[in-house]
């Protein structure tokens, strides 16, 4: 049993406590948090768990620490790097987790994005194991025309399904290492 701070948020591989109540969900290895404003990362993080839950939201709590197997952000591109509320919400947050993971949505060009923001999380602290990157709509208005993106095949699904399977094959190669690198015990 952990005690709750006051206005606090803990996230268990359980699921999640917000102060006085509890919100239980299937017992599940992977937490993804995502950022949205256009939809584009939500629909993403649908396809990497049931329940993604916003970090938006998740930023209302004083104190935040997620402890599961892996944990995954899924977010958008905004000039080079996430959303600047992405960057606080990894700063001021205690992951315990194995496996981290970033999937990160874009429209134009994923430039450099995926070394950057993997420099700039390891200065938080955090080690990410595997970054990603998905090709969306472009949908910063005031560059690009919305009906000519709309008309170019981005073929997200493809996406979606090849980021997964990569996603799933370095995990299990990290697992595999991690499991080497451990130390044999007696008895077992």
């Amino acid at each position: 049993m952990i005690s709750m701070p006051a206005n606090g948020i803990y996230i268990m591989a359980s699921g999640i406590s917000l102060g006085n109540g509890r919100y239980n969900k299937k017992e599940d290895v992977n937490m993804v948090f995502y950022f949205t404003a256009t939809g584009n990362s939500l629909y993403v993080a649908k396809h990497f768990s049931e329940q993604p839950v916003s970090i938006p939201q998740i930023m209302q709590g004083t104190r935040r620490q997620f402890a599961y197997d892996s944990i995954g952000i899924i977010c958008p591109v905004y000039a080079g790097q996430p959303p600047k509320l992405v960057l606080r919400f990894l700063q001021e947050s205690d992951f315990q987790t194995d496996y981290f993971y970033m999937i990160l949505t874009y429209g134009h060009d994923q430039s450099d994005s995926p070394e950057f923001t993997a420099r700039l999380v390891k200065q938080y602290g955090i080690r990410v194991d595997y970054i990603g990157t998905i090709k969306m709509v472009d949908n910063y208005l005031p560059v690009f025309d919305m009906e000519e993106e709309m008309t170019i095949e981005k073929r997200v699904e493809e996406q979606l399904f090849a980021e997964k399977r990569r996603l799933m094959e370095e995990s299990r190669k990290f697992r595999r290492q991690q499991k080497k690198a451990a130390p044999c015990m007696p008895g077992r």
